[in-house]
């Protein structure tokens, strides 16, 4: 899979150069912090839910992605600009959909739907992914597929309910750390231009997350763990609307760094702390 969730800055940084970062990002922060008391309808309008899937198909073959621009260079073409290359993303909305599907959350008694292509899963994880994939088609997608995709999510959660990625059920004792974190990325005093300019030695911050990722699957934190980055993402996107992609993505290696080193801090070793530390630098 291309978006997993030990590698939650992947799917976070593609999410925040989207032209609809806020509203996918509010829908996958909440997708991952749902509880398995979660409730989705049943009834549905498989034709139209099908066809629906297919425009979001459709939309995919059509949307910037890393792939083709790295097949246009190796057909002799010109590699795009730094912006351009920014907005474009790892996966599509299939792989978001697969991952929310797969890790959102357990269901063992929630009833089963057909996900066109997907296969069978708790009504829950595919209202979900609907939403997720609907949002991550926007604004190509006809409005009429995208309400046919969300509706059921619709139904079951309403993103203006309190912040998602904020609540001790979902960081259990990390939860004032990580909140002090995500506070201090939406600091008045806290620059995007900052973010971006902390450096790592080279793959310092790569190992680092790697290793806190080790350290999340041990401890049973792995959908804290992408919640946290995710919300981390999204404060930093919301705070900095317009923001060029390019310093933005940059940026978002200090914003995931502080999230990852708040939420894992007591399980991690000394080393992989102060990796993670470097980014109060940006602030």
């Amino acid at each position: 899979m291309l978006y997993t969730l030990s590698s939650p800055s992947v799917l976070a940084a593609d999410a925040a150069c989207h032209p609809q970062s806020r509203a996918l990002l509010a829908c996958l922060t909440r997708a991952f912090s749902l509880t398995g008391d979660a409730w989705a309808p049943e009834t549905r309008d498989p034709e139209a839910t099908a066809i629906a899937w297919g425009m979001v198909e459709f939309v995919d073959m059509t949307s910037p992605s890393m792939a083709h621009a790295l097949t246009t260079v190796a057909r002799g073409r010109h590699l795009p600009d730094a912006p351009t290359l920014a907005r474009t993303r790892m996966g599509g909305a299939r792989d978001v959909a697969r991952l929310v599907l797969v890790e959102s959350g357990p269901w063992p008694d929630a009833p089963q739907v057909a996900v066109p292509g997907l296969g069978l899963h708790p009504a829950p994880a595919a209202a979900a992914a609907a939403a997720a994939a609907a949002w991550w088609s926007r604004p190509e997608l006809p409005i009429e597929h995208f309400r046919c995709l969300t509706d059921p999510w619709r139904a079951m959660i309403t993103l203006d309910e309190a912040e998602p990625g904020t609540t001790a059920d979902v960081y259990g004792d990390r939860a004032d750390a990580v909140a002090e974190a995500l506070d201090a990325l939406t600091c008045p005093s806290t620059d995007l231009a900052s973010l971006a300019a902390v450096r790592w030695p080279f793959g310092a911050w790569q190992n680092a997350m790697h290793a806190a990722a080790w350290a999340a699957f041990h401890h049973d934190r792995l959908r804290a763990q992408m919640v946290a980055v995710l919300a981390a993402t999204s404060h930093l996107a919301t705070a900095h609307p317009g923001a060029d992609p390019v310093e933005l993505r940059t940026a978002l290696h200090a914003a995931h760094a502080l999230v990852v080193g708040a939420l894992l801090r007591d399980v991690l070793d000394a080393e992989t702390v102060q990796a993670l530390r470097m980014a109060e630098a940006g602030l």
